[in-house]
């Protein structure tokens, strides 16, 4: 590894790779740009991250002696070596490694496999659970502490740690928060990823829009996500989040809908957090909405990113 680690400044490009072999090519050049890091160096921080790369299977990718599209362990370990060969964070490298794993997830779904055969996603980082503070009370779970109080008691007094309270699963935890949950403000201290992306109106040859699910590890709230329209062509555009506590919502009434609000109010949503006070993760995407008079004949005129969770 060269000396100037920490001084490169590494980009992941927001547009999704159009094939495989793009996608090799932007491995590649990762792999160049941040110095061609030593296999041994790749190999030992893959693993911190979960995956381990041979060798042999490193060589024949520097060399070009192979062409489908790799694994997904092989690639989560080249990225997160290669990052963080180049000076980045650990939250850097899982925001990076997110936007390649959607990558790498379109492709496969796109060559007709299964995805239930791809490797999973990388697992978050474990933190330490609090021993003796009781998590918040969100309004309408009061009705939980008559009936786990004296479990708790006896829980803590042989020693054990009660976690892992849900609600009911016929209850929708989301119906417990307004629109917009918490409604934070994006920090001007810190940078934000675009996570996914999307343009339209639908059905138009030259998309002039563009919706962008935005994240940023907030330094008082922790990670947050929000919509962005980024690119807009009249004040009649509308954007809004949709969220949920459901891996694939499929059906409106499984998430809730941050907006809509027209572009004139602002660019971006009101943002919430990645993960509730209560540990529990949220899925977004990010819409937006062309006026009747600026969509194509026969179309719809919103159009939204993919569902997605941040891995944090």
């Amino acid at each position: 590894m060269s000396d100037d680690k920490g001084d490169r400044d590494i980009q992941t490009e927001s547009r999704p790779p159009g094939s495989v072999r793009e996608f090799r090519l932007r491995l590649l050049a990762l792999d160049t740009e941040s110095g061609r890091p030593a296999h041994r160096e790749i190999d030992s921080i893959g693993r911190d991250y979960g995956s381990a790369v041979a060798k042999a299977t490193l060589s024949e990718f520097r060399n070009e002696r192979s062409s489908g599209l790799p694994r997904w362990d092989f690639v989560q370990a080249v990225v997160a070596g290669c990052l963080v060969a180049s000076g980045l964070s650990r939250d850097e490298v899982t925001v990076h490694l997110d936007i390649w794993h959607t990558w790498w997830k379109d492709l496969v779904i796109a060559s007709g496999q299964p995805l239930r055969e791809a490797p999973a996603k990388p697992p978050p980082q474990v933190k330490a659970e609090p021993v003796a503070v009781p998590a918040p009370v969100r309004p309408g779970r009061r009705w939980l502490i008559a009936a786990i109080a004296a479990a708790v008691l006896v829980g803590f007094g042989a020693g054990a740690v009660v976690t892992g309270w849900r609600l009911p699963s016929s209850a929708d935890p989301s119906l417990e928060y307004g629109p917009c949950a918490e409604q934070i403000g994006q920090s001007t201290r810190v940078g934000s990823v675009a996570l996914l992306f999307e343009q339209g109106p639908p059905g138009k040859p030259n998309p002039d829009r563009r919706i962008e699910l935005r994240v940023q590890k907030h330094p008082d709230d922790g990670w947050i996500a929000w919509a962005y329209l980024q690119k807009s062509a009249s004040n009649l555009d509308r954007l809004w989040l949709d969220w949920s506590y459901s891996a694939n919502p499929v059906d409106q009434s499984q998430w809730r809908q941050c907006g809509a609000q027209p572009v004139s109010q602002g660019t971006s949503t009101p943002a919430l957090l990645a993960v509730d006070a209560n540990g529990d993760a949220r899925w977004f995407r990010a819409c937006g909405q062309a006026p009747v008079e600026d969509r194509a004949p026969d179309h719809a005129g919103t159009f939204c990113t993919s569902w997605t969770r941040p891995q944090v």
